[in-house]
């Protein structure tokens, strides 16, 4: 499985005109598009059909919900990167 959830700190600081300064935690998710039906079915975390807390509908993604979604982010990339 590749899929996986990056956990990092944004920081900032300013000097001029006035010292500010924040950090926060991000958290990251990196999901293999081949891999959502099977990370749905995991631990409750990812639904694509009830309530958790992080869903995912198809139909909300790339218009045509019967092309396969990699396949769909794949040719706009190429599209839009000209190849």
């Amino acid at each position: 499985m590749h899929s996986c959830i990056y956990q990092g700190r944004v920081r900032h600081r300013r000097f001029q005109p006035a010292d500010h300064r924040f950090s926060y935690n991000v958290f990251l998710m990196y999901l293999d598009l081949d891999e959502l039906p099977a990370l749905a079915g995991r631990g409750g975390y990812l639904s694509r059909r009830r309530f958790a807390p992080a869903t995912f509908s198809r139909a909300d993604h790339f218009g045509d919900g019967h092309q396969n979604l990699d396949r769909a982010v794949r040719d706009l990339v190429e599209s839009r990167a000209g190849f």
